[in-house]
């Protein structure tokens, strides 16, 4: 199996996106779900002919990785790769129910609307949260075909996700608005870039900036660290707002019945605030990430932290829009906005590109433990993301808790030395 998709699942760099399933020929792969929750590729070898294809679309394979981080090390400003060459816009949806259901300004649902409503797409490829239980999955993804359906399924996914089923659905001849975390929309680009069977189909691609991505068992902790019940089926929207919120910082964690709300919490005091940034339960792969800024994207798009968030309580976006056709879409399709300078843009957010792209490097030409990556937290992130799956598998929710507190305690102490 050496050419197969075999290897980037076992240098734990899979994000579970599907599409080496989408490019099998010999129907040889399958998703399938691992202790930890996450969906990886499971080959059968009396169907697989070793042709190498799914391992050559696969955007987390080794090499690719590497590549990248090579060509970032050898720029000036590593952190502002993929803001080269673009507009920058601060936009919201003027229609203010809609927007608290988004979890930033609406900016992308809005235009996936307009775009659908001119008749310039087919269908949005997008994702969607699910009814399940503890040990379920709670996000997947769907294929939307009506305005009505884009509107209504506004989700913020805090789960890698499995794509192959709607891409499989895909028409040639026809247009789609797809939105993705930056490795996936690399993986989409690169399929519609040089694979056949997707050269007559056109993908409008929105990156959706992200520091790194959880698995299933991240929805699962945060309920029992609030004490939830888990009799029935509950969703759980990571990003929920209303008019309560003091500011866009002070999301919160809803988790709900189709009868009741089971919590409606300010994410500072759920716990998921201190879970997400010690990076528990994050999918391996997004430790060795070079790209925050979704550079191959038509669009890419973020919260508006910092003054903007404390300004506006319902949420702004930040969009980063690399084609002329898609900036004239945004000009039209009913957004409120204000243009952002590269001045302003260069260094937003910086400490995160840098951990993601300047030090990208490091993480594959060092040990964990060097100075470089104790120093860049990449070392922390690497024994918490680990740590957290295996004790909650094997030990459960009180023992992971506790033991968690004191690993994290360690490892900041490791990087002060």
């Amino acid at each position: 199996m050496a050419y197969t998709v075999e290897k980037t699942v076992k240098n734990d760099l899979c994000i579970n996106c599907g599409i080496c399933k989408t490019v099998c020929k010999f129907d040889a792969i399958k998703m399938i779900r691992n202790e930890y929750g996450e969906v990886n590729p499971v080959i059968d070898i009396e169907k697989c002919k070793n042709c190498g294809q799914c391992l050559k679309y696969c955007p987390q394979e080794k090499e690719k990785l590497i590549s990248i981080a090579k060509d970032l090390s050898k720029m000036e400003f590593p952190h502002r790769h993929g803001l080269e060459d673009s507009k920058y816009y601060l936009a919201w949806d003027k229609n203010t129910s809609q927007r608290l259901k988004c979890c930033s300004g609406g900016a992308v649902t809005k235009l996936a609307s307009y775009l659908m409503s001119q008749g310039k797409i087919d269908g949005m490829i997008h994702t969607q949260r699910l009814w399940g239980k503890r040990g379920d999955l709670h996000y997947g993804t769907r294929f939307s075909t009506s305005i009505e359906e884009i509107n209504e399924n506004v989700s913020s996914t805090y789960q890698a996700v499995d794509f192959s089923e709607v891409l499989s659905k895909l028409e040639k001849g026809k247009t789609y608005f797809m939105t993705g975390t930056p490795c996936v929309i690399r993986g989409i680009k690169n399929l519609l870039n040089s694979n056949k069977d997707f050269s007559e189909i056109k993908i409008i691609t929105c990156a959706l900036i992200c520091s790194h991505n959880v698995n299933s068992t991240f929805a699962d902790f945060l309920t029992e660290a609030n004490k939830l019940s888990d009799n029935d089926l509950w969703q759980v929207d990571m990003r929920a707002k209303d008019e309560t919120m003091p500011d866009a910082n002070n999301f919160k964690n809803y988790v709900y019945t189709k009868e009741e709300t089971l919590m409606n919490k300010n994410r500072f005091q759920s716990g998921w605030t201190q879970f997400w940034r010690f990076y528990y339960f994050a999918m391996h792969s997004c430790l060795y990430c070079p790209d925050f800024w979704g550079a191959d994207a038509d669009i890419s798009v973020k919260d508006a932290w910092g003054k903007w968030a404390s300004e506006d309580a319902k949420g702004q976006s930040i969009l980063v829009i690399r084609n002329n056709e898609v900036l004239n879409d945004f000009f039209n399709c009913g957004l409120e906005y204000e243009e952002l300078d590269y001045e302003t843009m260069k260094d937003h957010q910086k400490p995160t590109p840098v951990y993601k792209q300047t030090n990208a490097i490091y993480k594959f030409t060092q040990k964990p433990y060097s100075n470089k990556n104790r120093k860049s937290r990449f070392l922390r992130y690497y024994i918490n993301s680990r740590c957290s799956k295996f004790l909650y598998k094997h030990f459960g929710f009180k023992v992971t808790y506790l033991i968690m507190k004191t690993i994290n305690a360690v490892t900041w102490l490791l990087e002060k030395i």
